[in-house]
């Protein structure tokens, strides 16, 4: 968990790329009927991420994972699955809740 902790606190912080990169990788874009972002779904705020996540599937696996910035401090989540129940963002946002994270 370190691991994805370090990765996103130094993307965020634009040590891995730049800040225009980064934004740009964070459109949506049409692959072929699939419309994704590169990295995710990250949403902007006066030019910070305020919430960013990423969502990934494979065979039975399924993990989720989502960082969120309110301007004081920063909150990740990661949930990891080995059964895919296609409920990754609603476990994610109860534990968001039960944290009560602003």
């Amino acid at each position: 968990m370190r691991l994805w902790r370090n990765w996103l606190t130094n993307l965020h912080a634009f040590k891995v790329i730049g800040k225009a990169s980064l934004q740009f990788l964070s459109e949506e874009a049409d692959f072929w009927g699939n419309i994704q972002a590169p990295f995710g779904g990250v949403t902007w705020q006066n030019g910070i991420a305020k919430e960013h996540y990423h969502h990934g599937e494979a065979g039975n696996y399924e993990c989720i994972v989502k960082r969120f910035n309110n301007g004081k401090d920063v909150l990740i989540i990661i949930v990891q699955a080995n059964q895919k129940r296609r409920n990754m963002f609603d476990i994610s946002d109860e534990i968001k809740s039960i944290l009560k994270y602003d």
